[in-house]
């Protein structure tokens, strides 16, 4: 059951108020906060943060967790989690790991704990000494890890290692039974694997945390308080949720007296929790902050990193004949099926962006089958629960069976699936699939840099994090080139800030009431990413039309100004070698002695210089005795004559640009000085 961070910090709060000493607050949050606090900011689970090379991204992913921690009162964050996942059976590890390859999981590891660290917040590595290939899950029952020494110090010991001599503060000690260690015994309170092997062999320092004492892995083993203990006499440090926390610490109590637990070891614990405390800062204790809690902790800073980590995470790990990104818009047609139980709405939407994609959405085969006839491509979407690591992830019989109809109807099928890679192992043939997209997780940013990958928009960089599927193997990695399409995305990954957005409404509602237009949309685009996409008012100005929405097409008119003419005179207001009231005769020589001459660039621009409406030069192109256009001015053909094209089949005689031009001069000047939109 989660919470929320009100009732976390206040709860916070009340403790440390009632206790005399300041207390280590600790938070089981492997992907921040949100994993047990529902309204904190989401973040990608491990599995889909084993991004090539960019392990500072991971390094600034646990720096902000370190930073929510501390606006929560926080010191202690039970992350990172440093199992090697091999089994994909396995019940509950799965999405926590940071793979399946030993490297991989420590590079991962050791940036996120640094991030935690170096933002004032604990770093625990867990669950030693690895619980990444079992298919049994400790808080049920006792997992056996029946592995050869040589074999652990290979793959489970190898991350842990690589934490230790990089500094790591704590480590966790899992509940496993490990007959190479210690035969029988859970490791969380085998005196050989905490104190033996951890502390003495390995040579670590920092404080030991036992996992949770009530987890079935070590409580079936004996009663609750002689967990506890033995638990603190294997060397642990910190004793995690006894079964029965009183009668446990009186059970320590007992132990002391009697002498079974001696003052020194008691005082090597006590030492190294104060240490611990003093490294927290809580010997100069605050309390933590009571207002603006949601907002300080929602910040644009952790939208923007969601991003680029879903963005350099997406892995293309099936590309037959260099399919994606896709190309060929114009010619061959594409459609979408919705796999999964959940919404795949953010993907759909995302892949419109770029082509009039259809969402096929039939019950039966026989119909669907007909609606797939027109289309060249099927672009297929797994959609499960994001809710939970533990969801089901699977493709169901019925949606398997589909699979291989669809492909067997030989057209263009690309298969992105939006949760773990192992739901790709059910898959007998991946062959077919024209492209297989892991995607990791059924987040909206998932779903959004998926389609926006898939079209070119950006470049695929992931690499797999594990093996999913026999011919897909650990590290598969096949980049892209992006094909010059715009991306959508956060304004502050662009350069700027969303905060002034505001002012962009306020200028089109404003017009909107004055009625200049009865409606407006509005795109922003920086360096290749669309910022800021949004539409405003009616098709008309009746109060019933159509609200208008950024699927509504307009007319193509006067697109030159805006696109061609103000860029341009902008570039030169800025190079200062155009002036906003020079005369339109200072310009365009050919107006002098004009009606016209005297018109200012910015009357002109603001269509306050009493030019006409429009002008009908197509009028003087129609040949008066035969009303059709005239041969001298039109051809049927493209040739160096009549070089441009205005419409299908019609090009016009080059000549006849002096002609429209020598008209505008001519023409008359609208009597009163007013706003009249001019052509």
């Amino acid at each position: 059951q989660k919470g929320f961070l009100a009732d976390q910090r206040d709860l916070t709060q009340t403790l440390q108020e009632a206790s005399t000493v300041p207390m280590l607050i600790a938070l089981d949050g492997e992907w921040g906060l949100y994993m047990r606090l529902k309204d904190a900011p989401r973040y990608p689970r491990s599995k889909g943060l084993g991004i090539k090379g960019d392990m500072e991204l991971i390094k600034a992913y646990g720096a902000e967790v370190a930073r929510q921690c501390q606006l929560m009162g926080i010191h202690i964050n039970f992350a990172p989690g440093v199992d090697v996942n091999i089994n994909p059976k396995n019940p509950v590890i799965g999405t926590r790991s940071f793979g399946d390859s030993p490297e991989l999981v420590a590079r991962c590891a050791v940036a996120y704990g640094q991030g935690l660290e170096e933002g004032g917040v604990l770093s625990v590595a867990k669950h030693f000494p690895g619980h990444g290939d079992t298919e049994k899950d400790s808080h049920k029952t006792l997992p056996t890890v029946s592995f050869s020494r040589e074999r652990l110090e290979s793959t489970e010991f190898f991350p842990f290692q690589k934490l230790i001599g990089a500094g790591v503060a704590s480590l966790m000690v899992g509940h496993l039974n490990v007959p190479a260690l210690d035969e029988g015994k859970p490791a969380s309170i085998s005196y050989k694997i905490v104190s033996g092997l951890i502390k003495q062999q390995l040579g670590f320092q920092g404080l030991i945390f036992s996992d949770a004492l009530g987890m079935k892995g070590v409580a079936d083993y004996a009663e609750s308080s002689q967990v506890d203990l033995q638990a603190f006499l294997a060397g642990n440090d910190v004793l995690l949720m006894s079964s029965d926390p009183i009668k446990g610490i009186e059970t320590l109590k007992n132990a002391y007296s009697a002498g079974t637990i001696n003052e020194y070891r008691l005082a090597h614990s006590v030492k190294k929790i104060l240490k611990a405390k003093y490294w927290a800062g809580l010997n100069k204790y605050k309390p933590v902050a009571l207002t603006n809690l949601t907002k300080d902790l929602n910040t644009k800073e952790d939208d923007l990193l969601t991003e680029k980590i879903y963005e350099k995470a997406i892995t293309l790990v099936q590309n037959a004949k260099n399919v994606l990104p896709l190309k060929n818009l114009d010619t061959k047609k594409t459609a979408y099926i919705k796999f999964g139980d959940d919404s795949g709405w953010e993907f759909f939407k995302n892949l419109r962006y770029y082509q009039d994609v259809v969402q096929l959405k039939s019950g039966s085969w026989e119909s669907l089958k007909k609606e797939m006839a027109p289309y060249d491509r099927i672009i297929i979407g797994l959609h499960r629960s994001n809710a939970s690591p533990w969801a089901d992830y699977k493709f169901n019989t019925q949606e398997l069976a589909l699979l291989q109809k669809i492909v067997g109807e030989k057209k263009e099928v690309i298969l992105t699936v939006f949760t773990k890679p192992y739901a790709l192992l059910d898959v007998p043939d991946l062959s077919p699939f024209a492209a297989v997209v892991v995607a990791y997780q059924n987040a909206p940013f998932a779903q959004q840099k998926a389609a926006q990958l898939i079209y070119g928009a950006i470049p695929f960089e992931g690499v797999l994090p594990v093996t999913a599927h026999k011919g897909i193997l650990f590290g598969r990695n096949l980049p892209t080139k992006p094909l010059n399409r715009l991306a959508y995305g956060l304004a502050e990954n662009a350069g700027l800030n969303s905060a002034n957005f505001y002012k962009i409404d306020s200028i089109v509602t404003d017009a909107i009431q004055k009625q200049m237009t009865p409606s407006a949309q509005v795109l922003v685009a920086r360096n290749g990413v669309v910022v800021y996409q949004k539409s405003f008012g009616r098709c008309t100005y009746d109060k019933n039309a159509e609200q208008v929405t950024n699927n509504t097409l307009y007319d193509l008119a006067s697109l030159t100004k805006i696109l061609a003419t103000v860029p341009e005179l902008i570039d030169l207001y800025d190079k200062q070698k155009i002036k906003l009231n020079a005369s339109l005769a200072t310009l365009l020589p050919m107006l002098s002695g004009t009606n016209k001459a005297d018109i200012t660039v910015k009357e002109a621009l603001s269509h306050y210089g009493q030019l006409q409406a429009w002008l009908p030069f197509y009028r003087k192109t129609i040949d008066s005795k035969t009303k059709v256009l005239s041969t001298d001015i039109y051809n049927a053909t493209l040739t160096p004559k009549y070089p441009t094209q205005v419409a299908e089949n019609i090009f016009i005689t080059d000549h006849y640009r002096d002609t429209i031009l020598q008209s505008i001069a001519k023409s008359d000047l609208i009597k009163q000085k007013k706003y009249l939109y001019s052509d």
